[in-house]
């Protein structure tokens, strides 16, 4: 009986830990490291050019001006709003990917035709 009331008590607390682990704002950041990361690797790389990365980090900074601007109006975000920055940030996270993936790059001498280094 013991045994297994520590068994319970072990899993309970690991499961409480886990989810303080966790920051409730984890799952949707629309301003988050990862698009920001991806645009500087794409610089860093060749991948985007500097008109692209200018533009796609200032749209980043745009939505993270809206998100702000959402939360100053009342202090919470509604479900119209939470959806209109997803969608935004799933379009810029688009962005992202299909001006990484275009045939223009920074140097363009480092690529042949097919598109190989």
């Amino acid at each position: 009986m013991k045994l297994r009331s520590a068994l319970i008590l072990s899993a309970l607390s690991f499961g409480l830990m886990a989810a303080a682990e966790a920051h409730p704002n984890d799952h949707y950041r629309p301003e988050g490291r990862s698009l920001g990361e991806r645009i500087d690797h794409g610089y860093r790389t060749g991948r985007l050019t500097p008109h692209e990365a200018r533009r796609l980090d200032a749209d980043r900074v745009a939505l993270h001006r809206e998100r702000e601007r959402f939360w100053r109006n009342d202090g919470r975000l509604d479900w119209r709003e939470r959806e209109a920055l997803r969608r935004d940030h799933r379009e810029l996270s688009r962005d992202i990917w299909r001006q990484s993936h275009d045939r223009d790059c920074r140097d363009h001498d480092r690529w042949d035709r097919r598109g190989y280094r």
